[in-house]
């Protein structure tokens, strides 16, 4: 019997489901998943998890493989805005700069940074100064990573959902620092499906390669708080669950008369808009 070791998660999410084709309304039901570290279900012989971030496409889930194949592999855009101050910041005061994405609330935002001239002696440590006022703004870290290296802003889309055109990070000349008008555009945004923790390869939550499975046992999703929407879910073509609202989660037996999933086909995902869902089997 496998154990998920070195592992833990807890998920407590609500929301009614509705059967399909019935207008979907969000409410107050709750359920809370916990894996804890070395715990173990009963009768399990492997258990699997995996984080699917979406922007666009589909995904299949193979349960008893352990296995996800997304159709459109997804990219995160990228955008870079370099300092260019060749003594640091010259005097001490506030330095402006201007946010813009249409997937950020309240776009374009100004943003106020406060250098001195003793601390803020480098084009990086100015770079420094401008991720951490940028990170203060809850509505760019809820759709945006920023980060720095060197004299580099970086900014990383948090979703795989497109290129975002109007993303741009500009700087208003002052206190030693120059201008940057326009930002670049290091990496286009694909819409697409990541896949990024623990599983979805074949292998359990060990790590180590899945046994052979006959049967599933229990399947757990759940769309996060952060998401705009939910996801859909078909086995060959068919939809056999409700739809899974953003904040809630579901949990489906498998092999039973009421909630049968026929474990010799995929299921497919459908998502919609952009979010994060995790997914957690246990087979036998």
């Amino acid at each position: 019997m496998a154990t998920v070791s070195d592992t833990s998660l807890s998920i407590a999410y609500s929301s009614t489901l509705t059967p399909e084709g019935a207008p979907p309304t969000q409410g107050s039901i709750t359920t809370t998943v916990e894996f804890t570290e070395d715990a173990a279900l009963t009768g399990q012989t492997a258990t699997w998890s995996a984080r699917i971030w979406y922007g666009g496409g589909t995904v299949d889930l193979d349960l008893l493989a352990g296995t996800i194949t997304p159709d459109t592999a997804g990219v995160r855009q990228v955008e870079t805005a370099t300092v260019v101050a060749a003594a640091g910041a010259t005097s001490s005061g506030n330095l402006s700069v201007t946010l813009t994405s249409s997937n950020v609330t309240g776009s374009p935002l100004a943003i106020t940074v406060p250098l001195s001239a003793t601390t803020h002696t480098t084009a990086a440590l100015i770079a420094g100064a401008i991720v951490t006022a940028l990170n203060n703004e809850d509505a760019i870290t809820a759709q945006l990573t920023v980060t720095s290296n060197g004299a580099d802003i970086v900014i990383t889309d948090r979703f795989p959902r497109g290129n975002d055109g109007s993303l741009n990070l500009a700087i208003t000349a002052g206190l030693g620092v120059s201008a940057v008008t326009s930002s670049t555009n290091t990496t286009a945004g694909v819409a697409g499906i990541i896949i990024d923790r623990l599983g979805g390869d074949g292998n359990d939550a060990n790590g180590s390669a899945l046994p052979a499975c006959t049967a599933v046992d229990v399947l757990i999703l759940a769309v996060s708080s952060e998401s705009t929407d939910g996801v859909a879910l078909e086995c060959d073509s068919v939809k056999f669950a409700p739809y899974i609202w953003s904040s809630s989660s579901m949990t489906i037996k498998g092999n039973s008369t009421d909630n049968a999933i026929d474990t010799s086909l995929p299921i497919n995902v459908i998502p919609d808009g952009h979010g994060i869902l995790d997914v957690i089997v246990s087979a036998h």
